[in-house]
């Protein structure tokens, strides 16, 4: 997958959390992070930014664990990020 994938599942997010009146506004902050974390991994690729990656994966599998009962789009949402991110390497 590539950046436009990336950037068209945050689309996918965005429209989910807009849509997901039931997420509580602390909710709704931590996925606003992820998203920007998410984006800030496609603009700073290589080794630099290599620990940046590990600790936003491991807030977006967090993410998945956490609203995959209460949010099922959401958490699919996150789960093809979590793949495509695997996929490009990151």
């Amino acid at each position: 997958m590539s950046d436009i994938a990336i950037t068209e599942l945050l689309k996918q997010l965005h429209g989910a959390l807009e849509n997901a009146p039931s997420i509580g506004e602390k909710d709704r902050e931590l996925l606003r992070q992820l998203s920007l974390d998410i984006q800030g991994l496609l603009t700073q690729p290589g080794e630099v930014a290599s620990a940046k990656h590990e600790s936003t994966i491991a807030g977006l599998q967090d993410a998945i664990v956490r609203f995959e009962v209460t949010h099922p789009d959401i958490t699919g949402v996150l789960a093809g990020m979590s793949k495509a991110l695997a996929d490009m390497g990151i």
